[in-house]
């Protein structure tokens, strides 16, 4: 039955476009993209700038690219974070795809580490700030929560903070840092 159905609708495709009344275009939604349209101040190469020397030692050096995909359906982010030399660590890179979700009617994210970590997360407005609540599974299965909040300067300036200090696992205080744009960055 489930083939049958599979069949009809394919069959059904084709008759439509062929009669030229199903065009590419139709083929995906046009709004997709246009949904994102307020995170495009992310567009940009950017680099993390911790609050104070303490957070430097913690957080080590990030950077982080975003960039339209080709369709502009979805923002496409790299950070690579490398850890404090003292930490004996390898360099981490994130790649995200942040999009549309039709399903859920929100904005939300899918993000890998060379780590072996993925996520995922929802997007919110909140007047000139995005909180962003996701979920991740770490290599050795360890399931983690965060809430962080972005809040962009209108210029080349963006502050990060996560406010959930409890979801650390050592107790360790909410982190809080400032993107700066970089000035080789194709800005918006």
């Amino acid at each position: 039955m489930k083939r049958f159905s599979v069949v009809c609708w394919a069959l059904a495709w084709l008759t439509l476009s062929s009669a030229g009344l199903l065009m590419a275009e139709d083929a995906r939604p046009e709004s997709d993209g246009a949904m994102l349209e307020d995170l495009d101040w992310m567009v940009g190469d950017w680099v993390l700038v911790p609050e104070n020397d303490a957070e430097t030692e913690q957080l080590g050096a990030m950077v982080m690219t975003v960039r339209w995909d080709e369709g502009r359906m979805f923002l496409v982010r790299e950070a690579t974070l490398t850890p404090p030399a003292d930490a004996g660590e390898p360099a981490v890179t994130l790649q995200q795809r942040i999009g549309w979700d039709p399903l859920v009617d929100r904005i939300r994210s899918w993000s890998f580490s060379t780590d072996g970590s993925r996520g995922e997360a929802t997007w919110f407005r909140d007047g000139d700030s995005w909180i962003v609540r996701g979920t991740a599974v770490l290599p050795d299965g360890t399931q983690t929560s965060s809430v962080n909040i972005y809040t962009f300067d209108g210029e080349d300036r963006c502050t990060w903070r996560n406010v959930e200090p409890a979801l650390a696992a050592d107790g360790a205080p909410s982190a809080r840092a400032t993107w700066v744009r970089t000035p080789r960055s194709t800005a918006p």
